[in-house]
């Protein structure tokens, strides 16, 4: 606390840069000392999809963006090992800065304002905080135990806000605290069999009297939670398509042929406040057309457009559906002809008679670099002797960066680039709005699965779709 005051201090004698922006946008701009490369990633974590930046940095190590937002929004930085998630509002100007050799101890935020400036710092140090606590309760241990971990772990964080002054966006922060620990409730299964508690009497009642709506029983629908928080928004829709079924409120039979409109149904009855419900569908199907139930997915869709009543949702999904029905099972595959490490161009059309696994990476994709590093060599050793060609397409550097991370990555496979980072022809084709991604595309050149599993599904020894496909 002593640190983040100290800071905020400092921070709010500096003018902060305004560039009027309008409602929709918020300005990101700062230095990095000490940085060799020439861009580093954002993910903006929209209500319908998440949307990769590449934040390209000058040679003195500056960088500035301008980038859309859907009212208050979690952006996630991903910068070497660390991925740091702050929030931007509308007409936000936010100024970054830190040493690339020590991130942890020179990175720096100000926001418009003094207030703005608070709350994206106590963003920041509840980030090392999380850190220093635990990485989750063990999975070998009882129920109570975990649930006393969790719980632990979340008055930690609820005691460091209650600290803080009380800004405009404080209910956003105490949002975000309470259903990161309700989701690892859920994904525990204990949701139900245990409740999350301000072991403190007094933070418990200040916090209930700045944020009356909190701690509510999560089974009540919370618009003010759902506008502001991404955590909120995961946990109900998890909550009604993986568990909600079980706990007997609702009695609709499952339809094992298609779970796309099992979830649907679902969601139109539990689900009381229209715009919720309408997100609710809008994101269930584009993650049916995103896994192998497209053919089913695509009658919910209709029924979608004929019952959804928000229109910004029905609108992101048909566009969405549009720009993906090319890239559907059984459509041919976008060709491209791209430059290997040696300066050949190699085009898919080369690898025609064998299955190609395609794998969009990027140099500062921090999930990208972990799946590589963690299951690549496995992957590798499964399939090498199985007609399949790996193909790594890197979307975010120039070649000089993009060579010294395939090098340290030992990156095995073809490996190509694309001719322009962050537009690039093949990255549009493929609608690669976000990293990683991966497609299976068949023996004869035609798409089988346009967001196949990633290297750590593969890497499994339960049967996958690339299974499947070589035995066809």
């Amino acid at each position: 606390m002593k640190r983040l005051i100290i800071l905020f201090l400092l921070l709010g004698t500096i003018p902060a840069v305004s560039f009027g922006q309008n409602d929709s946008t918020y300005f990101l701009q700062g230095n990095i000392r000490n940085y060799d490369q020439s861009s580093f990633n954002l993910v903006n974590e929209g209500f319908f999809e998440w949307k990769d930046y590449n934040i390209l940095v000058d040679n003195k190590g500056n960088f500035s963006k301008k980038i859309r937002t859907e009212g208050i929004q979690n952006f996630i930085l991903r910068l070497n090992n660390e991925t740091i998630t702050l929030f931007a509002v509308p007409g936000d100007t936010i100024t970054l800065k830190w040493d690339n050799k020590n991130i942890a101890k020179t990175l720096t935020v100000r926001g418009k304002s003094k207030e703005r400036t608070m709350e994206l710092q106590t963003k920041i140090e509840l980030f090392y905080l999380a850190q220093k606590i635990s990485d989750g309760p063990d999975q070998k241990t009882s129920d109570t135990a975990k649930y006393r971990a969790i719980n632990n772990a979340f008055n930690q964080e609820i005691m460091y806000i209650h600290g803080v002054p009380h800004t405009e966006n404080f209910d956003k922060i105490a949002y975000d605290i309470y259903y990161k620990y309700m989701n690892m409730l859920l994904s525990a299964r204990l949701h139900d069999k245990f409740k999350l508690t301000i072991t403190d009497n007094l933070v418990r009642d200040a916090i209930n009297k700045k944020i009356p709506t909190v701690l509510l029983d999560y089974k009540l629908i919370n618009e003010f939670a759902f506008n502001k928080s991404a955590l909120y928004r995961k946990f109900i829709y998890d909550w009604v398509r993986l568990y909600r079924i079980f706990d007997g409120a609702v009695a609709i039979n499952s339809i094992k042929s298609n779970h796309v409109k099992t979830h649907y149904l679902l969601g139109q009855a539990v689900i009381d406040i229209q715009r919720i419900k309408d997100w609710y569908a809008a994101v269930l199907i584009k993650d049916g057309f995103e896994s192998s139930e497209f053919s089913n997915t695509v009658e919910i869709y209709n029924q979608y457009l004929q019952e959804g009543k928000t229109p910004e949702f029905k609108v992101q999904l048909t566009k969405y559906y549009t720009n993906l029905k090319n890239l559907s099972p059984g459509q041919s595959a976008p060709g491209f002809s791209l430059k290997d490490m040696d300066g050949n161009t190699v085009s898919l059309n080369d690898f025609l008679g064998k299955l190609v696994y395609i794998d969009f990476w990027g140099v500062h994709c921090g999930p990208c670099r972990k799946d590589i590093l963690d299951n690549g060599f496995a992957v590798h050793e499964k399939y090498k002797d199985k007609e399949v060609v790996f193909v790594n397409i890197c979307t975010d550097e120039t070649e000089k960066p993009w060579k010294k991370a395939t090098g340290s990555l030992n990156l095995k496979g073809v490996n190509l680039i694309v001719e322009k980072p962050n537009d690039s022809a093949v990255s549009k084709d493929y609608n690669v709005n976000s990293i990683p991604r991966y497609v299976l595309v068949g023996k004869d050149g035609k798409i089988i699965l346009s967001t196949a599993p990633g290297l750590w599904e593969l890497a499994r020894e339960t049967e996958n779709i690339l299974d499947v496909s070589l035995k066809n």
